[in-house]
């Protein structure tokens, strides 16, 4: 079998879960906020998961959202063209 070429950012992070963990996260999700997102948040959201924004674990934070809009580049140097964000009141 032929290599697989590898993911970028050196590491595939998808962030699924067990189906045996799936009843203990759900009950820990509903103790969070709740926002309401979008379709176009939706699919970030699923690529993340799914490990497809590899090295990404999460939408960004301020570091690696800055250094994006500066120079295309995440906080620790890898070349991230757009940024991946979850518009969210300063409250929440």
């Amino acid at each position: 079998m032929g290599k697989l070429v590898p993911p970028h950012g050196g590491e595939l992070t998808p962030r699924l879960v067990e189906a045996c963990e799936v009843p203990g996260r759900l009950a820990a999700a509903k103790e969070l906020p709740q926002v309401e997102i979008g379709s176009r948040e939706v699919s970030d959201l699923l690529m993340i998961g799914m490990g497809a924004f590899s090295p990404l674990t999460g939408f960004m934070g301020k570091a690696d959202y800055d250094g994006v809009v500066a120079d295309m580049h995440l906080a620790n140097g890898t070349l991230w063209p757009i940024p991946i964000t979850l518009p969210v009141a300063a409250e929440v």
